[in-house]
């Protein structure tokens, strides 16, 4: 998994629940990060934003797929 930058992981442990956020991306992929208490640590769950499509948006993606 690599790990961009800003988000934001918490620990499975229910008794830690520690956070961490992520300074910098990761250049390698690795396994999820790891807490001090030795604990998986997973990705905060983000709902899915629906947006509108524009004209714009529309061109941008008709040209990268061309390529």
């Amino acid at each position: 998994m690599v790990i961009a930058e800003g988000q934001v992981f918490r620990c499975q442990n229910r008794d830690c629940g520690c956070e961490i956020k992520a300074l910098r991306s990761s250049v390698i992929a690795h396994k999820n990060p790891r807490c001090g208490c030795g604990a998986d640590m997973k990705k905060l769950y983000r709902k899915p934003m629906f947006r509108a499509l524009t004209s714009d948006l529309e061109l941008t993606a008709m040209r990268s797929n061309k390529n």
